[in-house]
Formats: structure tokens, C-alpha cells, sequence
């Protein structure tokens, strides 16, 4: 008999790609129609990270470099994209960590990028 040991909900849209970490048995990432990549810790029931605006389009597939430092995605944007994890000392002021600072920091941040596309 099978059994349903969780169920885990933060994608706005369906799931369409999940992938386990190659040497971390209990992490997996998902990628979904919204365009999010969200990383999970199993038996923990909030996502553990989530690249929000990760793709323009729907994530397709999802695959971990075999040492598990670099994650890779491809969309329905026409995209390929490589992640990393950030670093200690790393700023987190990107597009895609801005969203996960306190307020304060997260205001400024944000100020800052648009800013930076203005003048792009």
C-alpha cells in the first residue's frame, strides 16, 4: 500500500520539474509554472529558498552538477540559466535575494535596482 508521507505547497502554478541534490538525500529543488525554483528540505514543511522570477516563463527541467555546487535550469523563456549558492559575506542585494531581506535592507535594495535598470 502506498502512502503519502507530505505535501508540499509554495509554487503559484503546477510543478513542472523537480530534481533531487546529488549528495544531500534529503534536499530537492522544484521548478514550476510561475517561473519560480523553490528548494526543499524533506520533513521540513516551508520551502528552505525560493528564487522568485527565476524565468520569465515556465521552469521545464531542473539538474544539479554531480558535486551539487551548481544547479542549472531551462524555461520556456528560451533560457538557460546556472545558480550557486551565495557565499558568506556574499551581498544579497540581486533581483533574485532582494525579495528575502528584512524590510529596511529589502527597501533599499530594491530602490537601488531599479535605479540600475533606469540607467541601463
Amino acid at each position: 500500500m502506498v502512502k503519502e508521507m507530505y505535501s508540499l505547497k509554495a509554487h503559484k502554478k503546477e510543478i513542472l520539474s523537480l530534481q533531487w541534490h546529488p549528495w544531500v538525500e534529503r534536499m530537492f529543488v522544484s521548478g514550476g509554472a510561475d517561473g519560480s525554483i523553490h528548494h526543499w528540505v524533506v520533513g521540513e514543511e516551508e520551502s528552505q529558498a525560493e528564487i522568485c522570477g527565476a524565468h520569465e516563463n515556465a521552469v521545464w527541467d531542473l539538474a544539479w552538477h554531480p558535486l551539487g555546487h551548481l544547479l542549472v535550469s531551462c524555461s520556456n523563456d528560451q533560457t538557460t540559466r546556472f545558480w550557486t549558492r551565495n557565499r558568506p559575506g556574499d551581498e544579497m542585494t540581486d533581483k533574485y535575494n532582494a525579495n528575502q531581506l528584512p524590510e529596511p535592507e529589502r527597501t533599499e535594495a530594491l530602490m537601488a535596482l531599479a535605479e540600475a535598470f533606469r540607467m541601463n
